[in-house]
């Protein structure tokens, strides 16, 4: 409710630059007052952080997964180094045998498909430089004593391997398997993101409809653009397309 005062007021010339009929008065405080938002709960909190967690233990099973693929992609191009360069420097070399020593793997003998020593091999092969350049043993260095689902591309067949002598923490590799393995593609810009894989599967969907669209549009339009203009176009789709189904 508005109130008055009684009070006689000054009044002030026109023209002043108080401005206006009557001078400044001042006015008593309002009553009202404007309070801060009421605290969530504890309740409330508690599902809060919660969700949080839940969200973070999500990122870090995304980023888990991610680290384990990519390990193994690097102990696969590291196999393969060590087939081709072993093979370049010894064409009859067949199996490499390496030892866990100290929680690394260490080459302990080199062998043909017969199953005799190599010869020439018997001495510093640790040493053995691939292509003359990284050393075999950097590379052998690499391969997981943890986690050993690397040997199985590259482990020798029961029915062509000879007998070959394997003790305890041994594992031998098939130089010609590990030669021929294919390296993993390179990993996309979303590979590396952390994000769920039901994100990631709803995104590449998208972008994939999106890009077929887009195919059909510049289909029924053709009539619009010159041949190379065509070309080129379905060339960027399947480039885009070949990216995203990695």
């Amino acid at each position: 409710m508005t109130t008055s005062s009684n009070a006689p007021r000054a009044r002030v010339q026109p023209g002043v630059p108080a401005g206006g009929q009557f001078t400044a008065t001042n006015h008593a405080e309002s009553g009202v007052t404007v309070g801060a938002a009421p605290a969530a709960s504890p309740y409330d909190q508690y599902r809060e952080s919660q969700e949080r967690a839940e969200e973070l233990l999500d990122q870090i099973r995304a980023v888990d997964v991610h680290r384990d693929v990519m390990e193994l992609d690097l102990e696969r191009a590291s196999l393969k180094s060590i087939g081709l360069g072993i093979k370049d420097a010894y064409p009859e070399a067949r199996y490499l045998r390496v030892e866990e020593d100290d929680n690394r793997y260490w080459v302990s003998g080199l062998t043909d498909a017969d199953g005799d020593v190599v010869p020439g091999s018997e001495d510093d092969l640790d040493e053995l430089e691939l292509f003359d350049d990284a050393e075999l043993s950097t590379e052998v260095h690499a391969l997981s004593c943890t986690d050993t689902g690397w040997a199985y591309e590259v482990s020798p067949d029961d029915e062509s391997a000879p007998d070959l002598e394997v003790r305890a923490c041994t594992v031998i590799i098939d130089l010609d398997k590990a030669a021929a393995l294919e390296l993993a593609p390179a990993r996309t810009r979303m590979d590396a993101e952390v994000v769920t894989a039901e994100a990631r599967g709803t995104l590449l969907g998208a972008v994939d409809d999106a890009l077929s669209h887009l195919d059909d549009i510049v289909s029924e339009r053709a009539s619009d653009y010159t041949k190379d203009d065509l070309d080129a176009i379905r060339e960027r789709i399947t480039d885009l397309q070949r990216i995203i189904a990695r």
